[in-house]
């Protein structure tokens, strides 16, 4: 179907239109119970992934701020008053690297 190729090529099954209706929604009034099935589970593998990307996320930071914690910057302005040799080490630290741009 239309619904699951432009699902396949990464559209996402709980964006709004301007009215303020997802696809899901539209499927429901028009009972087609396919399209339903289709976008219900979309949604679901959407959310899942997002909670995914958002722990991810949380985990890198907690990682982060310890890693920055251990050498002694406790926050954002410490980090920009880090002297060069500093964020020269930094730079060099390959794990801090994925962690943040620096």
């Amino acid at each position: 179907s239309v619904a699951k190729l432009l699902l396949a090529a990464n559209a996402y099954a709980h964006e709004k239109s301007y009215g303020g209706t997802t696809p899901l929604q539209l499927a429901q009034r028009r009972n087609n119970a396919d399209l339903v099935k289709v976008l219900s589970t979309a949604e679901v593998e959407e959310s899942l992934q997002l909670a995914r990307m958002e722990s991810r996320r949380q985990l890198s930071a907690e990682e982060l701020h310890n890693s920055l914690l251990s050498r002694g910057i406790p926050d954002r302005e410490s980090l920009e008053l880090t002297p060069a040799e500093v964020m020269i080490e930094l730079r060099q630290d390959e794990r801090l690297r994925n962690l943040m741009v620096l």
